[in-house]
């Protein structure tokens, strides 16, 4: 595929886009290729703290350095952290701005995730997939005119699933820590409160809370890729998957184009990506 392709990751708060995708962010772009983060919520209630309107603003200006540093567009859609809901008005003002940027690929959240904002988003996501190319839908936003492939964040093996592409990104680690680690409200703050750390155990200095973040978030990222230990195995051989710490790994959707084993690498053009 010579065509440079428009890559639409959509996250129910901000932060959500570089947790999941953040490595095959770094990967597209340093290909040309353009990537945009969609938020369906502006992250408004995830602090012990501050005030709505006062997150509102500190995440938004967050989500602005993480684009600043990953090199993409981004959006902010004004629902509330932890009130989304997969209303009319919500898939209208998503379907607008998919037609926006044209994608080619769209990626968000499984239906079956922990969270209620994210299961919405993967609902809303999925409620756009046809209406993108009809043009009495959203009558004022011109209609997508190609091929458009929907896929999920997966955090272990699915059954029934046209394809599965799992990407390594050890070499894309850094970057992924260190747009994550932007997201300062939530990394150092409202993380660790939720999670019962005293605050004198978060670091003030960057390194030291960089260490923090990885300490916490790499044994996570790590899990999802220990789940798709075997089929890395069995794709590459056990020698070459033992050199694979971390992965991020999408399952296409029913919805949109079809996504097969055999097409996918047009979409995933990334010679060290697991496809099948």
């Amino acid at each position: 595929m010579a065509r440079k392709l428009s890559i639409i990751i959509v996250g129910a708060h901000p932060d959500d886009c570089e947790w999941a995708a953040g490595g095959i962010t770094a990967l597209y772009r340093k290909l040309g290729h353009r990537v945009t983060y969609i938020h369906m919520t502006n992250g408004d209630a995830g602090h012990h703290a501050m005030t709505r309107e006062q997150l509102k603003a500190r995440r938004r200006e967050e989500t602005r350095k993480v684009a600043e540093y990953m090199d993409v567009d981004f959006e902010i859609m004004d629902n509330h952290d932890g009130g989304l809901e997969p209303t009319l008005q919500n898939r209208e003002a998503l379907i607008r701005l998919l037609r926006k940027y044209e994608p080619d690929v769209i990626i968000s959240h499984p239906l079956d995730d922990y969270h209620p904002d994210h299961r919405y988003t993967g609902q809303l996501v999925l409620d756009t997939g046809y209406m993108l190319g009809v043009p009495l839908c959203v009558p004022d936003a011109p209609p997508v005119k190609k091929d458009i492939v929907y896929c999920h964040v997966s955090f272990k093996p699915e059954k029934d699933v046209p394809a599965t592409i799992i990407v390594p990104i050890d070499e894309q680690l850094d970057k992924k820590i260190n747009a994550f680690h932007l997201n300062t409200s939530q990394v150092y703050e409202w993380l660790p409160w939720a999670e019962n750390i005293p605050p004198e155990q978060v670091p003030a200095d960057e390194p030291g809370r960089l260490e923090f973040l990885k300490k916490w978030a790499l044994p996570i990222w790590g899990k999802i890729t220990e789940n798709y230990r075997s089929q890395l195995n069995s794709h590459l051989g056990q020698e070459k998957a033992a050199k694979i710490k971390q992965a991020e790994v999408f399952a296409a959707s029913f919805c949109g184009s079809p996504l097969t084993s055999e097409n996918a690498r047009e979409y995933f053009p990334f010679p060290q990506a697991v496809i099948y």
